[in-house]
């Protein structure tokens, strides 16, 4: 986790090594939709449905090329369906769990872009981040399998050799608009795809690989 935010504070001072000292510093959120690209142990799993925010750093190299760095706050996870019985044996229905993740992630990428008022631009690199909360959502059920209020649980991720670091592939793009000389407004869609199981392999048959879609709107404001 420190290495992260280390790495992060580092980054732009390497970056004013190179041409000239212009970056642009931008905030960004939006809604995130992930779930389990693959798995053998949970075959047939659905999505959750999070945001994510942060701030983002893009030192500008050429004409048509960025380098990029953000600090991001990311909401991930996927949801599964159990079937309970009773204490006779019975099956008294079937309730959907979600599984919450929250991580803080660093996501590194080369930015390619056209150099108009209204750019669009695509984005390919890698993002390494750090789990730093593990919760279970699902509703309360009592004997006869009625379905009760729902809650949040909170569980220790290590005890169930559960990896909290993670690197994923990651491209996007999308299209920025030039508000004023400094300030600009973009919107983007970037896909990432977990390249560590989020479960040790040695637990399971097969990885289970965290992928996620989302959509962000940033502001961004140029410093030269």
């Amino acid at each position: 986790m420190r290495k992260l935010l280390l790495t992060f504070l580092l980054i732009p001072l390497l970056y004013g090594q190179v041409s000239g000292q212009e970056l642009i510093v931008g905030i960004k959120g939006g809604p995130v939709v992930s779930g389990l690209l693959y798995s053998n142990f949970t075959p047939k799993t659905g999505h959750r449905l999070g945001f994510s925010a942060g701030i983002s750093l893009l030192k500008p190299i050429s004409a048509h090329k960025d380098l990029g760095v953000e600090l991001m706050y990311d909401q991930r996870g996927y949801s599964d369906q159990f079937t309970y019985t009773n204490l006779l044996g019975e099956i008294i229905g079937t309730f959907e769990y979600t599984y919450l993740f929250d991580y803080i992630a660093l996501p590194c990428y080369v930015r390619f872009q056209t150099s108009k008022d209204i750019k669009w631009f695509l984005d390919l690199g890698l993002s390494p981040s750090y789990m730093i909360s593990a919760r279970t959502r699902s509703h309360t059920m009592d004997f006869y399998g009625n379905k009760g209020p729902q809650r949040k649980y909170k569980f220790d991720p290590d005890p169930f050799y559960m990896s909290r670091f993670d690197i994923a592939a990651l491209i996007g793009g999308g299209v920025q608009f030039k508000i004023r000389d400094n300030i600009a407004i973009d919107l983007n869609l970037r896909y990432t795809n977990g390249l560590l199981s989020i479960f040790d392999r040695g637990l399971f048959e097969q990885y289970m690989l965290i992928n996620s879609l989302n959509f962000s709107v940033g502001a961004n404001y140029t410093i030269k």
